[in-house]
């Protein structure tokens, strides 16, 4: 193959596309890592011409070129080493031999982010915004296809050596733009777009390296910067408010997740929203609000849905009966349902929040079934017959899910008084009892269960400005 595009050539195009005034490329086909994306044969060329370069000569080059002397930028001029580098010894039929190869131009693009708050590094920071943004999502992907291969060709779990490293460059570069001076201003708009992509992809590969907790790190980084969410593209907020919303349903802090998703929800345009987003909202969305006494009304959304939204019907085919009998305080039915479906609770990590967390609920529907039957009365003996009643079936499930144990006949008068007390003392019912006596409070006997709980437990004041 002759060398069309040789060395010089790609000098004298940096010059040119780095002011803009090259009619070829744009700064992200120049620089991309996806080498079959743009002009393959370019990159082709180029390598052959960097073949003659061991890299102590490529670097000599590189210092006295003109342009990068110009610049003066000494985070710039290893960048360009590490580029072609790369260019010169990428293999593009094995992955596994170029990985460090794309990490390093990525940890090198990172650094580009930090400006100094120099006007000139800054303008060639801007250029490369897009540039990163699309070398991130293709790192992060190559690491954790190379980084899965590995685990199964060794048999091990949970070992992703070049995610975890891909991961602290992130955090780097998450750092550097919020190093920005005046970020907060419609003249960074496009940085704080690319803050918002590495925060969420930040967080997506702490999921997936089994590090979760380290998210709390990522929201504390950007709440601090007070942004405002008028500068934020709605896709970019909203992606980062779910993942904020399933973290913290992770946690157990289920008020603050559920104010998260359910403003992302309610961004939605239903007919219009891809129906993968809708489906990955509402699969936390549902389960984090019923955890709370909200019924979700799945008839309305089945009405806003097209039929052929398999994924998001399968889901809601499954909360649709859980939430029918939750709020009849079926408490047997209620997790057998759960039984059923135990390996979709445990692949949304929300298995033992919704065994531990709707007990007391369940026992606050059920006494509002009672007191509807009664009337607006309540008694012990009714109680405790719907109760048993309720229970009904328990055995048969696996212990996880017992709701008691040893309950006999000499201590079920007991264990039902414990219980009632449970929902008074949660505030989900108004009720005074002395021995046999029971009074109802006269109004609002029944409180709705979220109003209570998020009276009782207030949101994250440093997160009020996504509001």
């Amino acid at each position: 193959m002759s060398i069309v595009y040789s060395l010089d050539q790609f000098w004298n195009d940096l010059s040119t596309v780095l002011t803009n005034r090259n009619q070829t490329y744009t700064f992200t086909d120049f620089f991309s890592l996806n080498i079959g994306k743009y002009n393959p044969q370019r990159i082709a060329q180029l390598q052959l011409s960097l073949q003659q370069f061991d890299s102590k000569k490529l670097s000599k080059l590189i210092q006295n070129n003109p342009t990068i002397k110009s610049i003066e930028w000494p985070a710039f001029e290893l960048f360009i080493l590490k580029y072609l580098l790369f260019v010169r010894d990428i293999d593009p039929w094995t992955i596994l031999k170029s990985i460090d190869l794309f990490i390093s131009v990525l940890e090198c693009q990172s650094m580009l982010l930090n400006t100094k708050n120099n006007n000139k590094y800054d303008k060639i920071s801007k250029l490369f915004l897009d540039n990163y943004k699309e070398s991130m999502d293709l790192v992060i992907q190559l690491s954790h296809l190379i980084d899965t291969k590995s685990m199964e060709i060794h048999n091990r779990e949970m070992d992703f050596p070049r995610l975890t490293y891909v991961s602290t460059i992130l955090l780097k570069s998450l750092n550097n733009i919020r190093s920005t001076a005046d970020l907060n201003t419609a003249e960074n708009y496009d940085k704080i777009q690319l803050l918002f992509d590495i925060s969420s992809n930040l967080c997506d590969v702490y999921y997936k390296i089994g590090s979760p907790v380290l998210c709390s790190n990522v929201f504390s980084n950007v709440n601090i910067l007070n942004l405002n969410r008028r500068l934020i593209k709605k896709s970019k907020l909203l992606r980062f408010r779910f993942i904020m919303g399933k973290y913290y349903a992770h946690q157990s802090n289920f008020i603050s997740s559920f104010h998260h998703l359910n403003e992302c929800f309610k961004s939605l345009c239903l007919s219009k929203c891809p129906s993968s987003a809708i489906t990955t909202i509402l699969k936390y969305l549902i389960p984090v609000g019923l955890i709370q006494g909200k019924i979700t009304n799945i008839q309305l959304i089945r009405s806003h849905i097209s039929n052929t939204n398999h994924s998001l019907n399968k889901i809601l085919d499954i909360y649709e009966p859980i939430l029918k009998i939750f709020k009849q305080g079926n408490i047997y039915g209620f997790y057998s349902l759960i039984y059923q479906h135990e390996n979709f609770w445990k692949s949304i990590r929300l298995w033992i929040p919704i065994l531990q967390k709707t007990r007391v609920l369940l026992l606050r529907n059920l006494l509002l079934k009672t007191w509807k039957l009664q009337n607006g009365t309540l008694s012990w003996p009714i109680i405790r017959l719907l109760l048993l009643n309720a229970l009904q079936g328990m055995n048969k499930l696996p212990i996880t899910y017992q709701f008691t144990s040893n309950l006999n006949n000499d201590n079920v008068d007991e264990y039902v008084r414990n219980l009632v007390a449970d929902v008074v003392f949660s505030g989900y019912i108004k009720l005074k009892f002395n021995g046999q006596n029971l009074v109802l409070g006269k109004t609002d006997t029944f409180p709705d269960m979220h109003t209570t709980l998020t009276a009782r437990f207030a949101g994250n004041p440093k997160e009020a400005w996504l509001d």
